[in-house]
């Protein structure tokens, strides 16, 4: 997408268009009540974005579900199962500088909507995070491109405290 015409937030935004296309994932607008957006790993994929998101803060958001999406590919495990507070900070936190190596600023401001969550990471998390960063920033880059992600299952990144936390909801779940 190099030459793009447009602002980096829109350049964004095609970048993430096309990988959702590449994923067959559906988007839909719908009231939400608990959260502003939701990625839903399940066939069909899908993307679902809150009315009370403007289109910059539904691109925003794009960065962080796809987060998501790296960590659970279409067809994997349901999110509801797995998800835990530490995914939403570390998303929270590759979100952020994704956005910011493709120039686009504000969301440590979008961040202020999701309540009671933050950027910081654990040093254990470290090594991990940058493996997940990079995924994101090669799919964004190259979003033409089948993401080299789609064929392993559930979460490979090696962060050790989302490990932890996936083990005792896996556990608590009986699974």
């Amino acid at each position: 997408m190099t030459g793009a015409s447009g602002t980096p937030i829109v350049n964004l935004e095609r970048r993430l268009e096309l990988v959702r296309r590449n994923l067959k994932a559906s988007q839909c607008v719908l009231n939400l009540n608990d959260a502003l957006s939701l990625y839903h790993p399940t066939q069909p994929t899908q993307f679902l974005w809150d009315p009370r998101l403007s289109s910059d803060e539904r691109t925003l958001a794009g960065v962080h579900e796809m987060v998501h999406a790296v960590l659970h590919p279409p067809g994997s495990t349901p999110m509801g199962k797995n998800e835990t507070p530490v995914e939403e900070r570390i998303a929270h936190h590759v979100a952020g500088r994704a956005c910011v190596y493709f120039g686009v600023t504000g969301y440590p401001v979008f961040l202020e909507r999701w309540p009671d969550h933050t950027f910081d990471i654990e040093d254990d998390e470290r090594e991990g995070v940058e493996l997940l960063l990079a995924a994101l920033v090669e799919t964004l880059e190259t979003p033409g491109d089948p993401p080299t992600w789609l064929d392993r299952g559930n979460y490979g990144f090696g962060i050790a405290s989302l490990e932890l936390a996936w083990a005792a909801a896996a556990e608590g779940s009986g699974q």
